[in-house]
């Protein structure tokens, strides 16, 4: 549906007075894996370019919080208590897959961690295939944290997404950053 729906807007994106080449891919939580799921759909099928995803705090791995993944990270860290506990991830997961969930028959299009180079390396992997990404983790940080954490860290996640959003929606060539680095000189020794 997710992917349907993509094709969809870029296909229309002119009648509603938008540019189609310009669209971003936007989802937090559940939405951000549905986002990374559609976005590994339309790479596999040579689906509609898009700008870019923002994935805010995805649900991406259908096994975190399973009894042989207890040791995940987040399933250690907030096994009760956080915003969104271990039990609410299985809950979530246990509505979307039912008894799939956990075995071979889930695809990296309903849990993206399934897909090979879906993890903390994703951005290393787009930076060697000649894309950009940016990695944000925030010490402390947790599932909606721009809502409910610490004043820094909200400021700090709306910050970093409006300046990427930014970034992406209206680039600047890099060659002026070199050019403004070659005119500056070296450094004072």
């Amino acid at each position: 549906d997710c992917y349907a729906t993509l094709c969809w807007a870029v296909e229309h994106a002119e009648d509603l007075g938008a540019d189609p080449g310009r669209v971003v891919v936007v989802g937090p939580s559940a939405g951000g894996g549905l986002s990374a799921g559609t976005l590994l759909m339309a790479r596999d099928r040579q689906g509609p370019a898009v700008l870019g995803g923002l994935l805010d705090y995805p649900m991406l791995d259908d096994r975190t919080g399973m009894q042989h993944w207890q040791d995940s990270v987040s399933a250690r860290q907030y096994p009760d208590d956080g915003t969104w506990t271990a039990a609410y991830n299985n809950v979530a997961w246990d509505a979307a897959l039912g008894e799939r969930r956990g075995t071979e028959l889930v695809t990296p299009y309903e849990a993206p961690a399934r897909a090979t180079w879906l993890d903390v390396a994703f951005a290393s992997r787009v930076w060697c295939d000649g894309g950009d990404a940016e990695l944000h983790v925030y010490p402390g940080g947790t599932h909606a944290m721009e809502f409910v954490n610490a004043r820094w860290l909200a400021q700090g996640l709306t910050a970093a997404r409006d300046l990427w959003m930014e970034r992406l929606l209206r680039p600047e060539d890099p060659r002026l950053n070199v050019l403004a680095v070659a005119q500056a000189g070296t450094y004072p020794v």
